[in-house]
């Protein structure tokens, strides 16, 4: 906490802190029973790739983005300028 600050160092006593101007989210779907990935991250900021997921009795296809109609594959490249919702898609294994 630096010298001289106070928590009512403006009219209403809040502490208002902008910290995510700059940043989205990519929400990471695993569909395999575990905790999806939430990537919160600079607009822009390189990304590396999570980890391929495994599915017992499934092969993981890739990473896709869903309209609503179509799914599109997906790169983590950089970090986009809007929030998003990132899918990973199997084929039952052969």
């Amino acid at each position: 906490k630096p010298a001289g600050w106070a928590a009512d160092w403006n009219t209403n006593g809040a502490i208002t802190v902008n910290w995510g101007v700059n940043h989205r989210t990519i929400t990471v779907v695993l569909d395999n029973g575990e905790s999806d990935i939430l990537i919160y991250e600079k607009i822009g900021t390189e990304l590396i790739p999570p980890a391929d997921p495994v599915k017992v009795g499934y092969d993981f296809t890739g990473w896709f983005t869903y309209d609503g109609v179509t799914y599109t594959p997906y790169s983590f490249t950089t970090m986009p300028e809007e929030d998003l919702i990132v899918y990973a898609q199997y084929v039952v294994t052969p």
